[in-house]
């Protein structure tokens, strides 16, 4: 009997020092390179505190020096300073291409049981990134009904309404065609044509004579004081300047990704599983106006309590059922041809 208690009590001592050495151990560190500003504190907010105490690792932020670039990227690699990275998804698909990053497979399934593929908007899975927020160029038209698409902007600024738009190749082309009746499955085959382009850029000479090229912020300027009646703004610029966007949406996404040859592969792995998932990308809402790339989290997000962030993303229901999926993988191919050609076509009287 006194040996059975010895042994018990020994047992009991065991597992109290095995239980205090876990709770006390060093945490493991998992390095996360990501952007500074509001996005980077919503990641750190509703992703890697929550992963941290989860799981019980040190998630450490870093930031881009520079860009997020390319260049940036193999740096990091080769200094094996990084093991989960946030890249702007043109950068990523760039990454994937040329071997820089990781497959990345398994992520979860939407709290609803959604599969991820189907849980996911298009394009914001792939196989080397997953995404973490939504951006878009928005078009704002205060004059327009609700959900206007592009040929009803078209058909304003041919009219004789300012529209203050970005100088580039990328999304006028994309805009132009679908206000000119084109499916958008069907732009990007459309636009890798001869015909396609021309068709594109006869939509856009229809309005050229009300363009006003506007970098930044300067479209909603021109729009708040009346110089122009149509601007498209990035998402962030928009909900700082307290507008709604009316129109049509191209949308893009800021991804997670692992750069090649990690040591700590598994646990960067995990991470994004768990930062994917439909509660820490509902949450990422809270803190940032930047859309869910998940379906399954707007019920989440539309539950959470009111604030200038949540608000924001709240009011545009589901419109990005109804927005238009930039393709990077063309632009990566297409991209210096086309944007020779507008840069031409734009500076031509």
């Amino acid at each position: 009997m006194r040996r059975r208690l010895l042994l018990i009590l020994v047992l009991l001592i065991l597992a109290a020092g095995a239980a205090f050495w876990w709770w006390t151990r060093p945490l493991p560190v998992l390095n996360v390179v990501t952007w500074s500003g509001t996005y980077g504190r919503a990641q750190a907010a509703a992703q890697m505190q929550a992963y941290g105490a989860a799981k019980r690792v040190d998630v450490r932020i870093q930031q881009w020096a520079e860009n997020g670039t390319l260049d940036e990227l193999r740096k990091l690699i080769a200094a094996h300073r990084a093991d989960v990275v946030d890249l702007e998804l043109p950068v990523a698909v760039a990454a994937c291409k040329a071997g820089l990053l990781e497959p990345i497979d398994g992520l979860p399934p939407g709290d609803d049981g959604a599969p991820a593929v189907k849980d996911f908007y298009k394009g914001m899975v792939g196989p080397c990134f997953a995404a973490s927020a939504v951006y878009a160029r928005m078009i704002l038209c205060p004059s327009c009904s609700p959900g206007a698409s592009p040929a009803e902007i078209f058909a304003l600024a041919a009219k004789g309404s300012k529209i203050a738009l970005q100088r580039g190749a990328k999304i006028n082309l994309e805009m132009a065609l679908l206000a000119d009746g084109v499916k958008p499955e069907e732009v990007y085959a459309l636009l890798a044509t001869d015909t396609g382009v021309a068709r594109a850029f006869a939509r856009l000479d229809t309005i050229k004579a009300n363009i006003v090229w506007a970098g930044g912020s300067q479209a909603l300027v021109l729009l708040q004081n009346g110089q122009a009646q149509i601007a498209t703004a990035l998402t962030a610029e928009v909900q700082t300047a307290g507008l709604k966007p009316q129109a049509a949406q191209f949308y893009e996404a800021d991804v997670l990704a692992l750069p090649k040859g990690g040591a700590k592969k598994d646990r960067a792995l995990d991470y994004i599983r768990y930062a994917t998932g439909t509660v820490p990308l509902a949450n990422m809402v809270k803190f940032a106006p930047y859309a869910t790339p998940r379906r399954s989290a707007r019920a989440i997000m539309a539950a959470q309590p009111p604030s200038p962030m949540r608000d924001f993303v709240a009011s545009q229901g589901d419109a990005l059922d109804h927005s238009f999926a930039i393709d990077d993988a063309f632009w990566a191919d297409h991209g210096a041809v086309l944007e020779a050609r507008f840069r031409a076509w734009a500076g031509s009287a």
